[in-house]
């Protein structure tokens, strides 16, 4: 008799194990997709391209999120924005009149939309 198991005890602590790792989120046991690699553990070449990569895509993420056609992909990332008669400045400052209109009359119109939408 003394090689026989409790087969109730052994669920028991069983179920208690499995209840125990259910407290714990997965988080802290599962691998990440996207993995972070801490970047002072890499060589000095290896840490340079790695640098290089996330301020392309920092870069990359800024101007879609100021891009004023919503999110479309411009081929022309590696060139310097500079404000020229197609750029957005130009064409914000065509809808506002651009220099035909008066500091005045741009009051005006904004008191107007202003006491519509108030």
């Amino acid at each position: 008799m003394t090689g026989l198991v409790d087969t109730d005890a052994m669920l028991a602590h069983s179920r208690f194990f499995d209840h125990l790792v259910d407290l714990i989120p997965a988080k802290y046991y599962r691998a990440d997709e996207h993995e972070h690699v801490e970047l002072r553990f890499l060589p000095q070449q290896a840490k340079a391209a790695a640098k290089q990569d996330f301020k392309k895509q920092a870069k990359a993420n800024k101007r879609r999120k100021l891009d004023p056609n919503g999110g479309e992909h411009n081929s022309s990332e590696d060139e310097e924005a500079q404000p020229g008669p197609g750029s957005a400045h130009a064409a914000a400052t065509a809808n506002l009149g651009g220099s035909n209109c008066s500091r005045e009359e741009l009051q005006a119109r904004l008191h107007k939309k202003i006491e519509v939408s108030g």
